[in-house]
């Protein structure tokens, strides 16, 4: 699950980072809407005008998340961080092809939506959340180490 204040990134104005602590904020805000939607949904306590809900909210959170890989992937954040230190080159390939997966699950997830059966969509987008957490804390972790060494290293 996305929780915007598990993530450790430095907030400034007007900075890329206080961007991406910004759009974790609102796409964590958004999969919450998302799964209440769609637990509702899946329990069968809703009403007709639900699960045209959860589709619009599904579709808002897939923008907001194409908007945070973008942010992350156009910033340059992962790839000044492989060009400064070859070391983190692999990690930083995985976590792109992690995007290029989470894009197409994100798609997937939507087309399901259409076929109704909520109980499985909230199931696979329970785990979606999860695997996208581990994703977000992964990318955190290198950059805050990256941050760390390069400070203990040059002080």
């Amino acid at each position: 699950m996305i929780d915007a204040s598990e993530h450790r990134i430095e907030r400034s104005e007007g900075s890329a980072p206080q961007s991406l602590w910004t759009e974790h904020q609102a796409l964590a805000a958004s999969a919450e809407r998302v799964e209440l939607a769609l637990r509702t949904l899946s329990i069968g306590g809703a009403g007709p005008a639900t699960g045209p809900l959860a589709q619009d909210l599904l579709d808002e959170f897939r923008r907001r998340l194409l908007r945070h890989f973008e942010l992350e992937e156009r910033g340059g954040l992962l790839d000044g961080l492989a060009a400064a230190e070859p070391r983190f080159e692999r990690r930083v390939a995985k976590l792109r092809s992690d995007h290029v997966e989470f894009r197409l699950r994100a798609a997937e997830l939507e087309a399901e939506v259409i076929d109704g059966g909520w109980a499985v969509v909230h199931a696979r987008f329970l785990v979606f959340r999860r695997d996208l957490a581990v994703h977000e804390q992964a990318e955190n972790e290198l950059l805050q180490r990256a941050h760390l060494e390069d400070i203990g290293g040059r002080g």
